[in-house]
């Protein structure tokens, strides 16, 4: 900002500093889900029609130019919280996520009216990034359910990153 503009900005009292940003080093994991066993490719299926696996293997692993921050994370129907761990079982991080199993479709019934169904799929990839070199050895993946008003964690699986 030139020193004049400065000058005006300051006598009409209008001055925010701004730090400038940081860069954080940072790491993306990609993690394969088999949500539930399929032959066939790209397979999806109502919730509660298969038996679900929720088997994680790490795929990936890489740097990233930094971590994401949601301005106000929350947790709604439609996410899944993923949190990570040290050798310690101390959590290091912890992320909500969209949930990469749903796929939100509409049919129409008897009468042409359409409705609305979610399918999950067969096979999903769930990225998560953190803070690099902060000691993360596993992910556990929760997803959040309703009753009675009150929200529980339930946990889905957990991979190994190590």
């Amino acid at each position: 900002m030139s020193r004049r503009i400065l000058g005006i900005v300051v006598a009409a009292g209008l001055v925010a500093w701004a730090a400038p940003a940081r860069a954080v080093d940072a790491e993306t994991f990609t993690l394969g889900w088999q949500v539930f066993e399929s032959t066939a490719p790209d397979s999806v299926a109502p919730r509660g029609r298969v038996k679900t696996t929720n088997r994680f293997v790490l795929d990936a692993r890489s740097a990233a130019p930094g971590v994401p921050q949601a301005r106000a994370p929350q947790v709604v129907q439609g996410t899944l919280v993923v949190a990570g761990y040290d050798l310690q079982d101390r959590e290091l991080s912890r992320s909500v996520v969209n949930d990469p199993r749903l796929v939100r479709a509409e049919f129409p019934d008897e009468t042409g009216l359409l409705s609305g169904t979610v399918l999950y799929r067969a096979d999903a990839v769930l990225q998560i990034t953190v803070p690099s070199g902060i000691g993360i050895t596993r992910f556990r993946v929760f997803e959040p359910q309703w009753t009675d008003g009150s929200m529980e964690l339930t946990e889905l699986g957990t991979v190994s990153v190590q």
